[in-house]
């Protein structure tokens, strides 16, 4: 859902500053005293409402997580024509009359020092650590979804490139392919990856011994990685196909599984991750 302008703004006008040390297993952890507020996960709301005749955009964050072992929820509203964000808190998602898409991945954003004027965590709370809870996820394996050939060792056919392509993206993918690439997935197909922008990548599949490509998708959207990383990754010995980052720049960054199938790609699953993709492939 797109941000109204506004919102945006008001954002950019408020954006925290995270000096706090990192957490050791919670999302974040804030304290008042002998009191300890830790969150367990991150969501957001966007709606609008009719006042005076108009559309009013709203902004609800909400950190869930516990006080002392008690269930609470830290809120922050903004509204694009009101005076400013707004802390307050409730015990329960059903007292925030929005519905809430929870993100358990996604980074926090708290100030310093925050002011919280109602409910059950009403008061003066100080940072006391920034995080995240450590992620544990499986992955297929390449192992599971072995090669049905052996590795094709022949001469590499002329690029054919799907028909209904723009100018500007089947000259991309013919300029993608090098003099020198050779068979690194299913025993036959030529990874392909051409620039799109910072952190994009368009990715695709050629098969070396007919020329057929596999146009997947453009990939975008991770953060610091080490020089291994891929946007599209595979095994000569395996049908397995990994996508990381975002896909056409929608829904979330994570690593989106395929196998390959009758000279097309079939999606698996997709595992939301860190944007530095920590968790290896086997």
């Amino acid at each position: 859902m797109k941000l109204p302008a506004a919102i945006c703004v008001l954002l950019l006008s408020a954006a925290p500053a995270l000096a706090a040390p990192q957490c050791d297993a919670d999302l974040a952890r804030l304290e008042s005293g002998a009191r300890v507020f830790a969150v367990a996960r991150y969501g957001k709301a966007i709606w609008t409402e009719r006042h005076n005749g108009r559309s009013v955009a709203h902004l609800l964050h909400a950190w869930q997580g516990t006080e002392n072992g008690a269930p609470r929820i830290l809120t922050l509203r903004e509204t694009a024509s009101g005076s400013g964000p707004t802390w307050d808190s409730a015990r329960d998602p059903k007292e925030l009359k929005a519905k809430i898409a929870w993100r358990k991945l996604d980074g926090v954003e708290l100030e310093d020092v925050i002011r919280v004027s109602g409910g059950p965590l009403e008061g003066e709370w100080k940072l006391a650590c920034e995080g995240r809870p450590p992620i544990k996820v499986s992955f297929p394996r390449f192992a599971d979804y072995p090669a049905k050939a052996r590795p094709y060792t022949g001469r590499i056919a002329r690029m054919k490139v799907p028909r209904g392509l723009g100018e500007n993206l089947r000259l991309r993918v013919k300029e993608s392919l090098g003099d020198d690439d050779r068979p690194s997935i299913a025993g036959r197909y030529i990874r392909l990856t051409w620039p799109c922008g910072t952190a994009c990548a368009g990715t695709g599949l050629m098969d070396a011994r007919t020329g057929r490509v596999i146009v997947a998708h453009h990939m975008s959207g991770w953060g610091e990685v080490d020089e291994s990383f891929e946007p599209i990754q595979g095994r000569l010995d395996s049908r397995l196909v990994v996508l990381s980052g975002r896909r056409e720049e929608r829904g979330f960054v994570g690593r989106h599984f395929y196998v390959l199938e009758n000279g097309r790609l079939r999606h698996l699953r997709s595992v939301e991750v860190e944007r530095t993709f920590p968790q290896k492939l086997e």
